[in-house]
């Protein structure tokens, strides 16, 4: 890339460099003018990406990025409408469109692979971030943060979209702990402070300071600006400086070195205490934390190392330092974490359910393995299994993010504090220097790494995590009688401002906007026809073996399925203890440590889950390994599932504790999924499985929770019980093998699939299960624990409520229509009367061709005025009128949830899932052809699906433990989370 003679008049190129791992050439350069740092990653990426980050460190915790992140998205000078971000979502073919707040920074990326629409979104995003509409309308900050309400009753109350999402993460223990931490290792430093904001200071915001945040640090000269793919550069550039960066000055950008001081960290005070929710009085179990600063620079060796040292001592089974704790019954598990995206980076070791009497011998223990660990080394094969394991994670690109995104956030890491730019994005360097390493060297580098941050480091803190019993309803009642306290210091010319600045926001909410100020795509822009579907089925023994052709070189994604005919009501709560138990506990040959050691040395990824296609029930093994790998993984599989030992007691119950502490804390933090899940668990069979199957599914968590209280008395008979299902899986399944491989390697595979099948059926006599009949399935009461009514309110230790209303429809009636339908209803309908007046974080719809669908809200302060939100809904379309302008938009934003590329690995489920649930290209594209001709009239006629939902009348709500006393007359049953009434 060569600047052309304009762009070498406003911007200085001031280095370059060729990252071979990712294909891209790296450009940085200097706007002129501002300073403004530039970064182009130029590479053959379709899918382009852009992203503007501001250095955004906090001295307080009133949230001010996080609400600056959402306000400024709420309209600007070019683009003067409420909510741009949300029509360019109903209305754009992006691949990500969103905004991220982080204790330093804060980020705005957008992806497209059309140009013209990227062209959209990045001026959509640049006109947002400096010159946003936050200076005209005081009501963007009351919305999206906070404002006072005075009800009918004359109460006064606090509402506000941030405020609500930040209750819910104050309910999550673990993201207290998370906080906790930070206020630890970063004692006396702006990292110290919750940036997302404490809802008891979002409160104390006002709107000048707000307005000083940006002037301050929303300038071009405090920005990093990227641009990723394939992209004329020199059109971007000049645009960029022509539209926005030429119209400010050079200021200071920000500091780092002002706002985090190591001395001051160095006179931490050692412990730190925090409390989280629990509605059991008896319940004194305790999280314990270790944490460590890496007070030196940062650099890519160190992460890597650390990376992979945190998982052979944490993450893997069999872990060194997890399995001493779980089998000295010191903690009931271990999690950990590695920071590096901060200026100076931590680890932190989290050990849950503890007792706290126990807290000096955790602490002296974990001191003494890790010196024993110094002085002896690790095993050559475990360091080997740590690095394949990393190493893999590196080269498979595919993530939740675009790729683009996921390189400049890593990027950032060292960027954003005038780093190398690719400190954190190469990776080949540093493993070529691992793999040469002498593993058997008791003083490797591994061990040298381990001494200078565990051993020879100072800068070490302690977080302790209390429970305290109604700790949500007391600060509740805390902010109640705050502004009970506020309200009665109030006059009469004071109250009527609150009611006018409120009435005024409410004017704002509903004022009528000109979108078409917007810049959009048309319709006539978008193909026909697609080709999304690319399979074929390779036919053996009666097996049907799916597979797809991959563009992966040496590597191969397969699984191996088995195809339940049927489960009984107890076994549907077994599955999801095989899938917890397997690859987890010795087998015949091997060790679980050693098992699982070589299951990082021979794969990248080895997991099993059931899958349902069209109510079908498959249990899979999946695995990512390299295709002269495939031998050894197989005989790992076959190991895995037929030569498991279920003879350790101790070690399966531990487990299955586990289980049951995740399933209790996971819940309420996912609760919309969860909500949604239960409200169709009744009716549509694939939910019912779903919610008996899986840790977070309801009626699963009743039982787990039942059968840990009386563990000791009944695992005998539930390793019975497990053994003869597996058996009566493994052994009387129909087989497949569904494969994504490199059209080199067809053929071999092929041959190797035919042998796999005929080993499994000509061993298949070999079972030696001589059990016919389950212990424990009359042992519980499945009645209880099944949704059993329309209407049911599960009690979670939250501050927020999730609230779902789903039903049946008639199939017949799907079709592409129900897109355009879903895009309206999340981003216009449902978001403006439960999200932007209401006050939740979220709301979406859901609508799937088997006939079901349903509406959720996530973390809501709301129950009943979000319920009659989704029953007006008819009455929404029936009124409906919309232009053919808005049409064509949804109809854009509907297409792209086929056309927009998706990971490799993901393209090849998609193809498995195609295949057992009978759609093809010609299907795909009667759903876009349907989109592509919808009218308003069909949009309309979409009432008889919603009528059909509503009429099934389920409803569902995850509920705070705060409200349990205005529900009554809501909801025929209600329930706590592992406790039934």
């Amino acid at each position: 890339m060569n600047l052309n003679d304009k762009n070498l008049i406003n911007y200085e190129l001031i280095n370059s460099s060729y990252l071979e791992e990712r294909k891209t050439n790296i450009y940085e350069l200097i706007h002129k003018k501002t300073n403004a740092k530039i970064v182009l990653f130029e590479n053959d990426d379709d899918n382009k990406v852009f992203n503007i980050a501001f250095r955004t460190p906090v001295n307080n915790e009133k949230g001010t990025p996080h609400i600056l992140e959402h306000s400024v998205l709420c309209g600007s000078n070019k683009y003067d409408v409420k909510d741009p971000f949300i029509e360019l979502v109903k209305s754009s073919m992006n691949t990500f469109l969103n905004a991220m707040t982080f204790p330093d920074k804060t980020c705005y990326p957008v992806a497209s692979v059309n140009n013209k629409d990227f062209d959209n979104l990045c001026d959509v995003y640049l006109d947002a971030v400096f010159f946003p509409n936050i200076y005209k309308y005081k009501q963007i900050l009351m919305q999206e943060g906070w404002h006072y309400e005075i009800d009918n009753n004359d109460n006064l109350n606090i509402n506000g979209i941030v405020l609500n999402e930040m209750r819910g993460v104050y309910s999550d223990p673990y993201a207290v702990l998370e906080t906790l931490i930070l206020k630890s290792v970063y004692n006396n430093t702006n990292y110290s402070y919750e940036s997302g904001g404490n809802p008891k200071d979002i409160i104390k915001l006002t709107y000048d300071e707000f307005l000083d945040f940006h002037k301050k640090y929303y300038s071009p000269s405090n920005s990093i600006i990227y641009y990723y793919g394939k992209i004329d550069f020199n059109d971007k550039l000049a645009s960029l400086n022509d539209l926005y960066l030429s119209k400010f000055d050079k200021i200071s950008p920000v500091d780092f070195s002002n706002y985090y001081d190591v001395d001051l960290i160095s006179k931490n005070k050692f412990e730190f205490e925090d409390y989280y929710n629990v509605d059991n009085k008896e319940n004194t179990n305790c999280y314990l934390t270790i944490n460590y600063l890496m007070n030196d620079k940062k650099n890519n060796l160190d992460f890597i190392v650390l990376k992979i040292l945190n998982y052979i001592f944490f993450n893997q089974e069999g872990a060194i330092i997890k399995d001493y704790f779980i089998k000295n019954g010191l903690t009931e598990n271990i999690e950990s974490n590695i920071e590096f995206s901060f200026v100076n980076g931590y680890i932190s070791i989290v050990f849950q359910n503890i007792d706290i009497n126990n807290k000096e011998k955790i602490i002296k223990s974990f001191n003494d393995l890790i010196n024993n660990i110094i002085k002896n080394g690790i095993s050559e094969q475990k360091l080997l299994a740590g690095i394949n394991s990393i190493y893999y994670e590196f080269i498979e690109t595919d993530s939740i993010y675009p790729k683009g995104l996921s390189l400049i956030l890593n990027s950032l890491d060292s960027y954003l504090y005038n780093d190398k730019i690719d400190e954190f994005i190469k990776y080949q360097q540093t493993f070529d220097i691992l793999y040469k390493e002498n593993l058997k060297n008791t003083d490797n580098i591994f061990i040298q790494i381990l001494k200078k941050y565990f051993v020879d480091n100072k800068y070490k803190t302690i977080s302790i995590l209390k429970p305290k019993y109604n700790l949500i309803k007391d600060n509740d009642d805390l902010i109640k009688n705050e502004m009970i306290k506020i309200k009665n210091n109030l006059d009469k010319n004071e109250i009527l401002s609150i009611k006018n600045e409120y009435n005024e926001l409410l004017k704002y909410q509903n004022k009528a906007d000109d979108y078409s100020l917007l810049p959009y795509l048309d319709k006539n822009d978008i193909d026909k026809y697609k080709n999304l579907i690319n399979y074929d089925v390779f036919d053996y023994n009666n097996s049907k073996n799916v597979y797809s052709i991959l563009n992966i070189n040496e590597l191969i994604y397969y699984s191996l399925n088995y195809e339940i005919n049927e489960l009984e009501e107890y076994e549907k709560y077994l599955i999801c203890i095989i899938i917890n138990l397997l690859s987890k506990i010795d087998t015949v040959n091997y060790e679980y440590s050693e098992l699982n050691n070589l299951i990082d040395i021979y794969t990248n990824n080895f997991n099993i889950n059931r899958n349902i296609y069209n109510n079908k029930i498959f249990f899979s093994i999946n695995i990512k390994t390299l295709y002269k790998n495939i031998d050894k993984s197989f005989e790992l599989l076959y190991e895995l599932l037929y030569k498991t030992k279920f003879d350790d007691k101790a070690r399966i119950k531990n487990l299955l504790i586990v289980l049951k502490n995740n399933s209790n804390i996971d819940i309420p933090s996912i609760g919309h999924l969860v909500a949604l899940n239960r409200a169709l668990s009744n009716i549509v069979l694939s939910e019912d499985i779903k919610d008996k199957s899986t840790y977070i599914g309801v009626s699963f968590n009743q039982f787990i929770n039942d059968l840990i209280l009386n563990i000791d008395n009944l695992l005998d008979s539930l390793i019975s019980d497990i053994k003869l299902l597996l058996n009566k899986i493994i052994y009387n399944s129909t087989i497949s093998f569904n494969y994504g491989i490199d059209s080199k390697y067809v053929t071999p595979f092929q041959d190797f699939v035919k042998k796999k099948i005929d080993f499994i059926y000509n061993n298949n006599n070999n079972s030696i299960n001589n059990t016919t009949e389950y212990k424990l399935d009359k042992y519980f009461d499945f009645n209880k624990y099944k949704r059993n009514t329309n209407s049911e309110a599960i009690i979670i230790n939250s501050d927020v409520n999730y609230i779902a209303r789903a039903g049946k429809f008639n199939k017949d009636s799907y079709s592409g229509v129900l897109f355009i339908l879903k895009n309206l209803l999340n981003y216009e309908y449902l978001w403006n009367n439960i999200r932007v007046n209401g006050g939740a974080y979220g709301v979406s719809s859901t609508f799937d061709k088997l006939g079901y669908g349903g509406f959720v809200s996530y973390r809501d302060p709301n129950i009943k005025n979000t319920d009659d939100t989704y029953l007006n809904i008819p009455k929404y379309l029936k009124s409906l009128d919309i232009d053919n302008k808005k049409i064509n938009n949804l109809i854009i934003s509907s297409i792209s949830s086929f056309d927009n590329p998706i990971a490799t690995y993901l393209s090849f489920k998609r193809n498995i899932e195609a295949y057992y649930t009978n759609i093809d290209n010609d299907y795909i594209n009667k759903l876009r052809n349907d989109i592509l001709e919808s009218d308003l009239i069909d949009i309309k006629n979409q009432q008889n699906v919603i009528n059909q939902i509503i009429e099934s009348n389920q409803k569902c709500g995850l509920i705070s433990i705060k409200n349990i006393d205005k529900i009554s007359n809501e909801f025929d049953r209600i329930i706590k989370i592992n406790e039934y009434k």
